[in-house]
C-alpha cells in the first residue's frame, strides 16, 4: 500500500493486452459467483478458523445472488467442493473467490495449487486446461498465489498468472504467506466497494483502488466499525504489525 500511487501489475504485457481486449461490461444482478471455503481439518495445526466466516461475509455482501452450487453441495454451496466440482463450475463463473491454503511449488511451478478438501490440490496444471470466456474477477485468499518460481526468476509461473492466462481480467493474490485474521478484513472491504449500490455494472477499476484502501486500513491498524468482528481479535489487532503482515496482497490485470 503506497501513500503516493495505487499499484497494479502484470506478468507480461501480452497478458494485460489480452485482458483489456476481452473485457466486457457485466451487470451485477447477472454476475455468477463461485465461492470456495476450505479451512482444513479442525484439529490440524494449520486450520484456518476465519476462512468460512470470510466467505459467509462475502455472500452477505453479494446478497447470495447467483452463487453457483455443486450438485453434491449440502447446506451451503461453498463448502467441501472437490477439484472436479470447481473445474466444472468455473466456466460459468464471472467471479471466483477462494479461501483456503495455497502452496507455491518451488521445484515444479505447474504443481503450485490450492489445497482443497481431503488435501486434494487444484493445481496450475489443472487450471491451465481451462478456457474461461465469462471470467472477470478472481480473489485468492490463500498463501503464495503470486510468489513465482525461484528456478525461473525471469518468468511468472504461479496461480495469479494462471488466472490471467485462463481468462480472468482482474486478479487479487498474495506474494507470500497470508495471515488468517487479516484475510477476511481485506476481502470484505474489496467486495464492499465493488458491490456498492450506486453502480449497476462491475467496474474493474474499482478493484485495485479498493484493495489499496483495504491494505492501507490494515497497515494503519483500524477497520470500519460495520465490517464486523474477526474471531478472537479486537478491531485494533493490526496496529503495529510489520509490513510482512499487510504487504503480501497484490493486484494483477485490468
Amino acid at each position: 500500500s503506497s501513500q503516493y500511487a495505487v499499484c497494479s501489475y502484470t506478468p507480461t504485457l501480452n497478458a494485460l493486452l489480452h485482458a483489456r481486449k476481452n473485457l466486457q461490461a457485466i451487470n451485477k444482478a447477472q454476475a455468477k459467483i463461485l465461492l470456495v471455503a476450505e479451512p482444513g481439518p479442525p484439529n490440524s495445526s494449520d486450520y484456518l478458523p476465519n476462512a468460512v466466516s470470510e466467505v459467509e461475509s462475502i455472500a452477505r455482501i453479494l446478497k447470495s445472488q447467483n452463487i453457483l452450487r455443486s450438485d453434491t453441495a449440502q447446506s451451503v454451496p461453498w463448502r467441501d467442493l472437490s477439484v472436479e466440482d470447481i473445474q466444472r463450475l468455473l466456466p460459468e463463473a464471472h467471479l471466483f473467490h477462494v479461501a483456503c491454503h495455497g502452496k507455491q511449488d518451488f521445484w515444479d511451478a505447474l504443481q503450485s495449487a490450492f489445497v482443497l478438501k481431503n488435501r486434494s490440490r487444484l493445481s496450475v496444471a489443472h487450471l491451465m486446461a481451462l478456457q474461461l470466456s465469462k471470467a472477470f474477477f478472481v480473489y485468492m485468499s490463500a498463501c503464495e498465489t503470486a510468489t513465482g518460481d525461484t528456478k525461473q526468476p525471469d518468468q511468472a509461473i504461479h496461480l495469479a498468472m494462471t488466472m490471467l492466462f485462463v481468462g480472468f481480467k482482474s486478479v487479487v493474490g498474495t506474494m507470500w504467506s497470508l495471515h488468517d485474521r487479516a484475510a477476511p478484513l481485506v476481502a470484505q472491504m474489496v467486495y464492499g466497494e465493488l458491490y456498492k449500490e450506486d453502480q449497476s455494472t462491475l467496474d474493474p477499476q474499482t478493484i485495485p483502488y479498493a484493495l489499496d484502501m483495504a491494505v492501507h486500513n490494515l497497515r494503519m491498524g483500524w477497520v470500519e466499525q460495520d465490517r464486523g468482528q474477526v474471531r478472537g481479535e479486537s478491531r485494533e489487532y493490526a496496529a503495529g504489525r510489520p509490513a510482512a503482515y499487510w504487504a503480501t496482497f497484490v493486484h494483477m490485470g485490468v
